[in-house]
């Protein structure tokens, strides 16, 4: 399937279960939270429809979707959570 042609939703997932389940298991907040599991859900489905249109790699939107916000500390100000997702 060319990206071209695909859906948002029929990519693949970025990482295993078996990662995914690590990432939860090193989160520090609610994982339904604000910038929990379901933001991460919504940034990856809107990451994955403009890289249809932009042509982006997937495999890159899915992971930052993943990790962007995998290794806050709090909800509010955190200027060092994308180094640390990134470092995650």
């Amino acid at each position: 399937m060319s990206i071209s042609s695909a859906s948002p939703s029929s990519l693949p997932l970025p990482v295993s279960r078996e990662v995914f389940r690590a990432i939860l298991d090193g989160y520090a907040l609610d994982p339904r939270g604000i910038h929990g599991a379901p933001h991460w859900a919504r940034v990856l489905e809107n990451g994955r429809r403009i890289g249809l249109v932009e042509g982006t790699d997937p495999l890159v939107v899915g992971l930052f979707a993943v990790f962007h916000d995998a290794r806050r500390l709090n909800d509010d100000w955190d200027p060092d959570h994308g180094r640390r997702g990134a470092g995650s």
